[in-house]
């Protein structure tokens, strides 16, 4: 899948002693009435995606939507999240 349009804010890298990401707000329609504020993951290497690439750039996005399932204490919850593993500048 693929998603276009202009980097709206870039999170501090997230790391502990097996992971790595960091978290890329992507938006879409930002010229219209309604934009759309798409949060996206970079992962593990993929977080060198972002080097080189600023807040107000222009970019494509080539990701896989992913889903989980999470069994606790108030019973099933399902959580979705864009893992880009492309990122060009426009």
């Amino acid at each position: 899948m693929e998603l276009k349009g202009q980097i709206k804010a870039i999170m501090p890298l997230k790391e502990t002693a097996t992971f790595k990401s960091i978290e890329v707000i992507i938006t879409t329609d930002f010229d219209t009435k309604y934009p759309q504020h798409i949060s996206c993951k970079l992962t593990q290497g993929r977080c060198d995606l972002i080097n080189g690439l600023n807040v107000g750039d222009l970019v494509s996005a080539e990701f896989n939507l992913r889903g989980k399932e999470w069994n606790g204490d108030q019973g099933v919850k399902y959580f979705n999240s864009i893992e880009i593993f492309k990122l060009t500048k426009n």
